[in-house]
C-alpha cells in the first residue's frame, strides 16, 4: 500500500501481461456522500472520464475505471517521485543548475497544461501535491477531479462550497496557489486561474519559499492585495 486516506487507499501494482508498475486507487463508496445514496463520487466519474480521453506525455496515463463491489477502482501510471520531492532536491543545486533544472520542469507542466486548455479544460487545482516526475523526470499533471470544461464565451460555474473541503494542513496549502477568482465563489472564470497556480508555483521554485503562505480564505486574499494591490 502506497497511502492510506479517509475514504480509500492507493495501491502499488503490477499490470498483467505488460508487467508495468501502475497505481491503484480504491475509494470505499459506503464512506462518500454518493455511497450512501447507491451512488458514484462525480469527482471519481470526472476524472476517470477525462484521463481516458487526455493524451499527453506530460499528463498521467489512465489505464481503467471499475466498481468492483462497493469499491471505486480506477488504474492509473505510477509516477515515482513528488513535485516537493523534487523541490527539495533544488536546494543542494547551484543557482546554475538550479535555473536550468526549473527552466526544464516548468516547459514541460506548461506543455501539458497548454494541452489541457486546448482540450477545453481548466484543470482548477494545480498545486505540489497534484504535480508528479517519472523515472526520466518527465513532469506529469494529474488529479483531475475539480476540472472542469472550458466554453466561449466563458459559461457560469457553480461556485464550489467550502464546507465540502477538508480543513486538513494539506488543504490549508493549497491555498497558497489558489486564484482569487476561485477563493471569491466567481461563477466566471477561464483558464488565468491556472496560470495564476502556474505563476506561484514558479515564484516558489525560483526563490525557494512560498509567494503567499496564508492560514486562511481572508488572509491569503489579504496577502494577494497587499502584494499586487486592489483594483
Amino acid at each position: 500500500m502506497v497511502e492510506r486516506r479517509s475514504k480509500g487507499r492507493m495501491w502499488k501494482c503490477r499490470r498483467l501481461g505488460t508487467g508495468e508498475v501502475s497505481l491503484l486507487r480504491m475509494v470505499d463508496l459506503e464512506l462518500t456522500n454518493a455511497g450512501r445514496d447507491d451512488g458514484m463520487p462525480t469527482s471519481f466519474l470526472r476524472e476517470a472520464a477525462l484521463l481516458s480521453e487526455l493524451k499527453h506525455p506530460n499528463i498521467i496515463r489512465h489505464f481503467g475505471a471499475e466498481i468492483l463491489a462497493k469499491k471505486a477502482v480506477m488504474s492509473t501510471e505510477y509516477v515515482h517521485e513528488s513535485w516537493s520531492s523534487w523541490f527539495k532536491r533544488l536546494e543542494v543545486c547551484s543557482q546554475f543548475e538550479r535555473v536550468l533544472d526549473v527552466r526544464q520542469k516548468f516547459k514541460q507542466m506548461l506543455m501539458g497544461l497548454s494541452y489541457v486548455h486546448h482540450q477545453g479544460l481548466i484543470h482548477r487545482n494545480l498545486k505540489p501535491d497534484n504535480l508528479f516526475l517519472d523515472l526520466s523526470g518527465t513532469v506529469k499533471l494529474g488529479d483531475f477531479t475539480t476540472t472542469r470544461t472550458l466554453d466561449i464565451p466563458f459559461q457560469v460555474y457553480t461556485p464550489e462550497d467550502p464546507k465540502e473541503r477538508d480543513r486538513s494542513g494539506r488543504e490549508m496549502r493549497r491555498l497558497w496557489y489558489r486564484a482569487p477568482e476561485l477563493i471569491l465563489r466567481d461563477e466566471i472564470y477561464g483558464p488565468k486561474v491556472d496560470m495564476w497556480s502556474v505563476g506561484c508555483l514558479l515564484v516558489e521554485a525560483a526563490s525557494g519559499k512560498s509567494l503567499f503562505q496564508s492560514d486562511g480564505e481572508m488572509d491569503h486574499l489579504f496577502r494577494v492585495f497587499r502584494a499586487l494591490g486592489v483594483k
